[in-house]
């Protein structure tokens, strides 16, 4: 259970900075 939610908090931490990082090169 530990384990599940670890990996849950990493796949939005994740997906937070790839939408970020997305939007910084597309308001270039």
């Amino acid at each position: 259970m530990e384990f599940n939610h670890r990996f849950k908090v990493q796949t939005m931490l994740y997906k937070s900075v790839s939408n970020a990082y997305t939007g910084l090169h597309e308001s270039n």
